[in-house]
């Protein structure tokens, strides 16, 4: 039995689809931190069995792998078996068969059973329902896809937001106690007056205002600490983290027109609403296959039994074999407007598609450019902790030998942790945006998490 394959391009597409899907599979990989430390690969894995967008993704697309098999039952033998029992009173008052002046009652017991095998040898409908089924299980794992990127970059995100809070923490941390040992000895100046009370209270109030952000860092920290454990479902304790001066990822491509040609075949939302379009096409020539007829081979068996009756007791033995042809002539215009309903709604799709076409390149140089900045950024910022450090450390000595005042030094040493906080959470914008580009270029995968992994630690 021959059925209507898919078109050339329809074949392109489906080959196209295996990059898209690779982040379908969760490699195991060896974690660089110790027993009982969370790390970027296990707070994704937590998060798989754990945020409820993905597991109704997950079920959504076990509910569309059901199509193949359904299109497939369409082009399958089809048997029905049936059977009947019944306890018959039959009367009669004329005439019956030639005999006049007939007045009889007779009960009696009438049953039957029998089966009909029906095999469809054109339908081409059905045909056409295969190849749609195929399309419909790819473009829900398209989806089911794009919902796993989707807790990838989730992941990535509320992990990055815990480590840069607790970054910030420590740069607080350590910036008190610097200013902390300076109130002391601006303290003891102030004793044996020779400072003035007005450079005390500057001293107090930089320690002051450091005390104050820590109260907003420790809070920062309680609200992002629970929203990653929303998201995988458990405590969240000691979390793995980059050495202190981590080796960025690369950007893979410099160019963006490299990154725009990934998208074009890659994009998970361009490929789902290209299938999308596919979809409604099938959907037209399916709208249009009911003007053609349909021939089945059907056989049938029927076996009767009567005790009684005015035709007397009796057995049947029906047996039957022979093919049906259905010609459709008339629906009241039915077929000839569902052929028009399809035509718009693909046109429609047809629209859709050349938007999602639009907003993947726009996604695409907007995170490109994203990245690229927060790249640049970093390295700034990298030269402005070394500028800083050395500003730190040429206020101190202006300080001892009484050139500065310890206001002075303080603000020095406020701009060298604001500065290496501003490094670390570029650091984590960098690798953010990055997942972003990958994710909208429609090649992030597992890997890519992963990679990530062995740098923590």
């Amino acid at each position: 039995m021959m059925r209507a394959g898919p078109s050339a391009s329809l074949r392109q597409l489906l080959v196209a689809l295996p990059l898209a899907l690779a982040a379908m599979t969760v490699a195991a990989q060896a974690d660089n931190a110790r027993p009982g430390m969370q790390n970027l690969s296990s707070v994704y894995r937590s998060a798989l069995t754990n945020d409820p967008d993905y597991q109704a993704a997950l079920d959504n697309f076990r509910a569309a792998a059901e199509a193949e098999p359904q299109a497939l039952a369409a082009l399958l033998p089809e048997l029905q078996a049936r059977g009947s029992y019944n306890r018959v009173r039959q009367s009669i008052d004329g005439d019956f068969f030639g005999v006049s002046e007939i007045d009889e009652t007779d009960v009696f017991d009438r049953s039957a059973y029998g089966a009909t095998l029906r095999q469809p040898l054109f339908r081409f409908d059905a045909f056409l329902g295969l190849d749609r089924s195929e399309l419909e299980v790819g473009r829900a794992r398209l989806l089911l896809t794009d919902e796993r990127h989707a807790l990838m970059l989730s992941a990535a995100q509320s992990y990055f937001a815990l480590l840069a809070a607790k970054d910030e923490r420590e740069f607080v941390l350590a910036e008190e106690s610097a200013i902390r040992r300076q109130v002391e000895q601006t303290e003891g100046s102030f004793d044996a007056g020779l400072i003035a009370e007005t450079d005390l209270k500057a001293v107090q109030a930089q320690l002051d205002r450091v005390r104050a952000r820590k109260i907003t860092v420790e809070n920062r920290i309680e609200i992002v600490r629970s929203r990653l454990e929303t998201l995988i479902g458990e405590p969240v304790n000691e979390l793995a983290r980059f050495p202190r001066d981590p080796q960025l990822p690369d950007m893979e491509h410099e160019q963006l027109d490299e990154w725009l040609e990934r998208a074009m075949r890659h994009n998970l939302d361009l490929l789902s609403e290209t299938v999308r379009l596919r979809l409604a096409e099938m959907d037209t020539r399916i709208a249009q296959s009911d003007h053609y007829p349909t021939l089945d081979l059907v056989g049938s068996y029927t076996y009767f039994d009567a005790d009684g009756g005015f035709e007397g007791a009796r057995e049947d033995h029906d047996a039957r074999i022979g093919v049906m042809l259905s010609v459709p002539l008339f629906q009241g215009g039915m077929t000839a407007s569902r052929v028009r309903q399809a035509r718009a709604r693909a046109a429609a799709v047809a629209h859709t598609a050349d938007g999602a076409r639009q907003q993947a390149r726009l996604n695409t140089r907007e995170a490109f450019l994203n990245a690229k900045a927060a790249r640049a950024r970093a390295e700034a910022l990298k030269r402005v902790v070394e500028s800083t450090r050395a500003a730190e450390e040429s206020a101190q000595v202006a300080f001892d030998v009484g050139s500065r005042t310890a206001a002075d030094y303080l603000t020095a040493v406020r701009e060298r942790f604001r500065a290496e906080r501003d490094l670390s959470q570029a650091r984590y914008d960098y690798i953010l945006d990055l997942l972003r580009l990958r994710r909208a270029a429609g090649v992030m995968t597992v890997a890519d998490l992963e990679d990530l992994n062995r740098s923590l630690r």
